[in-house]
């Protein structure tokens, strides 16, 4: 029944689903590629919800692509971020998760990663456990 119903939120999900990138999102991945750092899309939706609803031209700037296929536990566990962190063979501490949701914040933080959160789908009371929040990505030329 579980997977039924997971099917079925899924199509539903497509259906409906209208993408809407942050703010400035094209030019700070193109900062940060610049900068050649390694870019992880890290996600507990499915990889064909990922597949089907986000453009490959935007999906081919990441280096890697983790989605809940390659986990056993979801967010806030920390197993996504720890396996991104070996795939792009890098330590915590040389990384930074971009969030936008409190169990991805937590499951960053868990991994011991630096977390900024950003105010695309939820306010900032929400994601009041990232250790930066902003509203636009072009902060992040600031930060990095």
């Amino acid at each position: 029944k579980i997977k039924t119903i997971i099917k079925k939120k899924n199509l539903i999900f497509v259906k409906k689903f209208k993408l809407k990138f942050y703010k400035n999102e094209s030019s700070t991945i193109k900062f940060l590629k610049k900068r050649k750092l390694g870019l992880g899309l890290i996600t507990t939706a499915s990889k064909e919800r990922i597949n089907s609803t986000i453009p490959i031209i935007f999906l081919n700037q990441f280096n890697i692509i983790l989605t809940r296929e390659n986990i056993k536990f979801n967010k806030p566990n920390p197993e996504i971020y720890l396996k991104a962190l070996s795939s792009l063979k890098i330590k915590n501490k040389e990384c930074l998760a971009i969030e936008n949701s409190p169990n991805g914040i937590l499951a960053a933080k868990k991994a011991k990663i630096k977390t900024i959160a950003v105010t695309h789908t939820l306010s900032k009371k929400h994601l009041s456990n990232a250790d930066i929040i902003i509203d636009d990505l072009k902060v992040l030329k600031k930060i990095i």
